[in-house]
């Protein structure tokens, strides 16, 4: 496995995923050792589900196998804290922007928003 994969493109990485060069498990692996190694300094994640990526990670793997990935499948990605995953807690901030949201007549248009891009993420992979 590359050891820069924290440096490549997701074109890239699609092309040494589909060539099976690198399994979307150890890619998911590697980006989790890379968050681990600079979370001292940066501090950029307020959640991580190492369990639930990883069992992502063995799925996409499988539809690699089988030829039916799509665009996205074993690239992983980070969410927004303000993006409502159903395996998260919503975040202090998040609870706090969307306080007010709740009180207006497109209360609904966060979930709607959510909906939306859960629903074309797992399209793409």
């Amino acid at each position: 496995m590359p050891a820069e994969v924290q440096h490549m493109t997701i074109h890239e990485l699609r092309g040494l995923l589909r060539t099976r060069t690198i399994s979307a498990l150890d890619l998911v692996r590697a980006v989790y050792a890379r968050i681990d190694a600079t979370a001292e300094t940066t501090n950029t994640f307020i959640s991580l589900c190492r369990e639930d990526s990883e069992r992502a990670a063995r799925a996409a793997d499988q539809r690699i196998a089988a030829g039916r990935a799509g665009p996205l499948t074993g690239i992983p990605i980070a969410v927004k804290d303000n993006i409502c995953m159903s395996v998260l807690v919503p975040s202090l901030s998040e609870l706090k922007s969307n306080a007010a949201l709740c009180w207006a007549p497109t209360r609904f248009l966060p979930v709607i928003m959510t909906l939306i891009i859960k629903r074309q993420l797992r399209c793409a992979g």
